[in-house]
């Protein structure tokens, strides 16, 4: 649910939003007044929850490829004027 969005609208958006909505629903699951809203807010934190793991190891890996790329680019740069 949570990659096509970071593919949509950025991944650290979505992160920040998934983070700060998991902050919030964490809070209101503390001060819940009975057993239905701290179900219902529980759920809901979990939903925000599921969505910061998968983003963030999506956001890892597109930095580990572009890391990768950019060694060769530099890698072939200093061979080339070094040579």
């Amino acid at each position: 649910m949570f990659g096509p969005l970071g593919d949509k609208y950025g991944k650290v958006k979505i992160i920040n939003i998934a983070a700060l909505g998991t902050s919030l629903f964490s809070m209101l699951v503390a001060t819940a007044f009975n057993l239905s809203s701290l179900v219902a807010f529980g759920a809901i934190n979990g939903i925000f929850g599921s969505g910061i793991f998968p983003v963030t190891i999506a956001f890892i890996m597109s930095v580990g490829f572009f890391g990768t790329a950019m060694a060769t680019v530099i890698g072939g740069t200093i061979f080339y004027f070094a040579s």
